[in-house]
């Protein structure tokens, strides 16, 4: 039974884990980056004009920024809405401006739907997966992109599609298109970006290399976000992931203290005359606790032990399974993949190890607390 909570509980939040990273992997490099600097009334999207939220002079403020330790690339975007428009089909798009020359991590976390890589410039776009079966195009297929410019002038653009790409989020999905920086510059009529794109080498790293740019521009008006500030969809899948755990813990836990209760309390009713015979003989009760509690130990260590190798074992087969379903929310079918986190089966183990125990030793003292004529009886 506790190796059977410990199994359970430990999958699954080595789901939830995995899955969580493969999120965060995929909004790290496909949207968002490590960190992002723009100024304050982008983040707020309170302006009266949107070139006041633009990043016009950015050059200098890019080499400053990657000379930051830690620091791997700083890479421009441009992000506004249009009408991709083929022959007999249109669609609103949010339409990405990125520099790939400094977004080398780009594709990695994307899944390619169509095309064999991730292809932008030369008048070439990557369209989301379920924008793309709306529009009905494949690679190869021409689109032409319709927005209104900063200075409220309607223009487009002729491009071609480079390819389809899926991130597994259908929000994301279903609107989303890159397209080169410089294309997107174009459309808009302006040099100007919206915000910079951080990349870093060292996850741990984030919030220092936060606290420098803080430190070193927060004075010139402009304001700095790590990923996880920008992405609301991240921090509701985690909270709710993690209420579940906590659920589901709670419902294991309860279910072992049944089972260890009416396991426990049958075995020492059986001992009761054993427990006057020796105390009888002079055993003090306090050495009787140590006994049972030492026998508790070992077979807790035991059942955890063996429950950990099962997590272990299950945990490599489920991965080579190569097991797919389907979410809400999702754009395509997820590969369902779980970790095995050592720290993970630790705290889980010593948790069960200790309430398990902790319940053990009040029933032991209740048993023990029999006088000796009354235990006695039971060996007649």
């Amino acid at each position: 039974m506790i190796s059977g909570a410990l199994i359970g509980v430990t999958l699954f939040r080595g789901y939830v884990l995995r899955t969580l990273e493969v999120i965060q992997t995929t909004i790290v490099n496909g949207q968002f980056g490590h960190l992002q600097i723009a100024k304050p009334e982008y983040w707020s999207q309170e302006y009266k004009n949107k070139k006041d939220t633009l990043l016009a002079d950015y050059g200098p403020l890019v080499e400053k920024i990657k000379a930051i330790p830690n620091v791997t690339a700083v890479s421009p975007r441009m992000k506004f809405y249009g009408l991709l428009s083929t022959e007999n089909i249109s669609d609103s798009a949010m339409v990405i401006g990125i520099d790939p020359k400094q977004e080398k991590d780009f594709a990695v976390g994307l899944m390619m739907i169509a095309g064999k890589e991730f292809l932008v410039g030369d008048r070439k776009i990557m369209i989301g997966s379920s924008l793309a079966r709306r529009l009905r195009v494949k690679p190869g297929d021409d689109i032409t992109l319709v927005t209104t410019t900063l200075d409220q002038v309607v223009n487009a653009m002729d491009f071609t599609v480079g390819g389809v790409f899926a991130t597994g989020a259908e929000e994301f999905d279903s609107v989303a298109a890159f397209a080169h920086i410089e294309d997107t510059q174009k459309v808009m009529n302006s040099t100007a970006v919206d915000v910079l794109k951080i990349s870093i080498n060292d996850m741990n790293s984030l919030d220092s290399v936060k606290g420098i740019i803080e430190r070193e521009y927060g004075s010139a008006h402009l304001e700095t976000r790590t990923w996880y500030q920008i992405s609301d969809l991240f921090r509701k899948v985690e909270s709710f992931y993690n209420t579940q755990t906590g659920l589901m813990f709670s419902i294991l836990v309860f279910i072992v203290l049944l089972g260890i209760t009416n396991t426990v309390s049958m075995s020492l009713n059986e001992r009761i005359g054993e427990i006057g015979t020796l105390r009888a003989l002079g055993q003090s009760r306090s050495s009787l606790l140590n006994q049972f509690m030492l026998e508790s130990f070992y077979l807790c260590i035991t059942a955890l032990a063996i429950g950990t190798v099962a997590c272990f074992t299950i945990t490599r087969l489920v991965n080579a399974a190569g097991i797919k379903t389907e979410i809400p929310g999702a754009s395509v079918p997820i590969l369902v993949e779980i970790g095995f986190y050592s720290d993970v089966v630790l705290a889980f183990s010593l948790a069960l190890f200790i309430i398990v125990n902790f319940f053990t030793a009040i029933l032991v003292f209740k048993f023990i607390r029999i006088k000796i004529v009354e235990a006695l009886r039971y060996n007649i």
